[in-house]
């Protein structure tokens, strides 16, 4: 999982102090140390080590990838957590369809319940009409000027508009409780949408961790310079 990785002037001065010990010639004019940077590579994940390339003597640029730890587990987990959050951003969707449905239900019945109320303006009118049929209808039966049948026909009329409005009345508060029941499934399937958006945000930072630690695996050079020494195989 490592190389030890150091700048190629410290290696090129050392070939060259070895080169004139090995000579008779003069001796040198003056004697020192090159310092050179040495970094020892290694991968942030630990397991088994997958792939290295690194070879001894070999010059790497800075974030060079040199070998890899095996992550074919986190590849997997990556895959299935990505797949989860595939479904559950397809349930937003789905939501999203109960919400139009709900809305749509919700403005049918707002507009019978209008149209309901529409309708009880028009009975109130008759209403009103028909009481005035059956008063005139009354005085005229005081004054023997209409006939019994004449007056209990008016009384019907009468009677029967006045159902009318009571059944109306009815449908009309029945609408509304409709309404306001579809409303709340409305307002449920947005709730419901939110919380399955979290869910989608959470499982999208699960790959996102997964993709990080995949990335992490890599065994990546940090600065330019020369392999040293190697210490691990693939495998």
């Amino acid at each position: 999982m490592r190389a030890s990785i150091g700048s190629l002037a410290g290696v090129v001065v050392s070939v060259a102090i070895l080169a004139t010990g090995c000579s008779r010639q003069a001796p040198p004019d003056a004697y020192g140390n090159v310092e050179a940077t040495e970094v020892v590579v290694a991968a942030e994940a630990t397991g088994q080590v997958a792939s290295f390339t690194a070879q001894e003597g070999q010059r790497l640029t800075i974030d060079a990838v040199v070998g890899s730890i095996d992550a074919t587990q986190l590849g997997l987990e990556r895959d299935q957590l990505s797949a989860q959050r595939e479904a559950t951003a397809s349930r937003i969707n789905e939501v999203t369809r109960q919400i139009q449905m709900f809305q749509a239900q919700r403005d049918a019945a707002r507009a019978q319940q209008e149209a309901a109320t529409a309708q009880r303006a028009v009975l109130e009118a008759q209403l009103e009409i028909a009481r005035r049929v059956y008063d005139r209808t009354q005085r005229l039966f005081a004054q023997q000027a209409a006939t019994s049948q004449q007056l209990d026909q008016a009384e019907r009329e009468l009677r029967v508009v006045e159902n009318q409005i009571k059944a109306q009345d009815q449908q009309i508060v029945a609408q509304a409780r409709q309404v306001a029941a579809q409303t709340e499934q409305v307002a449920a399937a947005e709730a419901q949408r939110q919380t399955v958006g979290r869910q989608v945000a959470g499982a999208a930072a699960q790959v996102a961790q997964v993709s990080e630690r995949i990335r992490k695996s890599q065994i990546r050079n940090p600065i330019a310079g020369t392999v040293l020494v190697t210490y691990v195989k693939p495998g």
